[in-house]
């Protein structure tokens, strides 16, 4: 998260905010479903072991997390203070960044990507969840995804105005991102297909399928309307 770690995105509906130690008893609370554990493919964690999560995430420059607020529609005001004050937690999306390595006879890895690309390419991988209840099947995950994807793949970067520095990994190559949804997440693989990506193989190993960009001008990206910055407290 040291890309975004002072990055807000704004957006009609949603508001993309950095991953904070604020976050973490909400996020918490929503991986404890054990639905949402399946979807995710993540492991049951306790309070404590969920903020040393955020912490290694909020150090690491290949993973990008940005949680989503729900955006109060009955407020116009766009200052970041009140943006927070009535945007309630909805979920969270996230891209983590890695490069094909090859082993020493030139073949690819075990689970690394099949594509064909060349070595040392930086690769974006995408996840979006809606883990509070309310706020599913209301759209925000389309547009968190949109708004990330243009955050992404954007030449300038958007960075908020007191920035003078433009984060060093981005952007990415639209057909240089991916994502892996379990097979029987026909509500994922429906939203990621409306989005312009595409299957392009199936991991039987993990009953997933892989999905990536194979025409860019499909892909849908939404520009934010405003691009704040939350200061980081010392």
């Amino acid at each position: 998260m040291l890309i975004n770690r002072t990055t807000v995105l704004v957006g009609e509906n949603v508001v993309l905010v950095p991953y904070r130690k604020e976050h973490v008893p909400i996020y918490h609370e929503w991986l404890q479903d054990e639905t949402m554990q399946q979807l995710t493919g993540s492991e049951p964690l306790t309070l404590s072991e969920e903020y040393e999560m955020q912490q290694s995430w909020h150090d690491d420059q290949d993973k990008l997390t940005f949680i989503i607020l729900a955006r109060d529609q009955k407020t116009s005001e766009t200052t970041l203070g009140s943006l927070l004050e009535s945007s309630p937690m909805a979920g969270d999306v996230n891209v983590f960044l890695h490069r094909d390595q090859e082993n020493e006879n030139g073949v690819e890895e075990e689970g690394q990507t099949s594509v064909n690309s060349a070595v040392g390419t930086t690769w974006g991988e995408l996840e979006v969840m809606i883990g509070a209840p309310e706020y599913r099947r209301r759209g925000l995950a389309r547009e968190a995804l949109a708004l990330l994807l243009y955050y992404i793949t954007a030449n300038p970067t958007p960075t908020p105005v007191q920035q003078d520095h433009e984060p060093s990994a981005l952007p990415l190559k639209p057909d240089h991102l991916l994502v892996r949804i379990k097979a029987d997440n026909m509500a994922s693989i429906s939203l990621f297909s409306s989005m312009g990506f595409s299957q392009r193989k199936f991991i039987a190993v993990f009953n997933e399928v892989e999905l990536g960009v194979t025409d860019t001008k499909r892909l849908w990206c939404k520009k934010p309307d405003k691009v704040l910055e939350w200061l980081e407290r010392t």
